[in-house]
């Protein structure tokens, strides 16, 4: 029974001296502490809420539910992460982060170009403005994953310490950043071609 009990202690010990654990409780901390504060500097909460804003219809939050499913099993089964891995994931997140901004960059050249273009109908004008703002919303998100993920790797690769959940929850928002970008991809390609009939 002690043996138990000292068994389960150390793998509480080993969660919560896990790096990756302690920056996600420090962000979950921040978001609480926004939440019950004025605290506008560190508000992530309201990039998470018009994200899943993005995702009200009934079609799209099945979409999203299988975004979320699919990430955790793959996560889950994949090998514990390395330094070559980590080093392989913060090039390409480097590359993605900088795609992200340079599209956040397009979208209000969009939505001005849907204001002067008088042959759309006004309330095919306003379907278009409320998918620029779910995609903006959406890129916010993605952008907010990759500084997440970053940060991580750069923890786990100056603290040398590779754990299973550190392995999980990089592989788990490297998949989720991944699969969105299916979303924005076929959100833009829709702006794209409504605007060039």
């Amino acid at each position: 029974m002690q043996i138990k009990f000292q068994n389960i202690i150390e793998q509480i010990h080993g969660i919560v001296s896990d790096p990756c654990i302690v920056i996600l409780l420090v962000l979950l901390g921040i978001c609480i502490l926004s939440k019950c504060t004025d605290m506008t500097y560190f508000n992530f909460n309201r990039i998470i809420k018009e994200y899943i804003k993005s995702f009200n219809s009934k079609s799209f939050i099945i979409i999203k539910l299988l975004l979320m499913i699919v990430p955790t099993k793959i996560a889950i089964s994949m090998s514990l992460i390395t330094e070559k891995t980590i080093n392989m994931i913060t090039i390409i997140i480097t590359v993605v982060t900088a795609l992200f901004f340079g599209l956040l960059t397009f979208l209000p050249d969009m939505k001005k170009e849907l204001v002067e273009n008088v042959r759309i109908v006004n309330n095919e004008s306003e379907n278009h403005k409320k998918l620029i703002n779910e995609t903006y919303h959406i890129i916010m998100f993605e952008i907010f994953i990759c500084i997440i993920i970053l940060f991580m790797c750069f923890v786990m690769m100056f603290s040398k310490k590779y754990s299973i959940y550190g392995s999980c929850i990089t592989y788990y928002l490297v998949f989720t950043m991944v699969s969105d970008m299916f979303v924005i991809l076929s959100r833009i390609f829709n702006l794209i071609e409504k605007m060039l009939k």
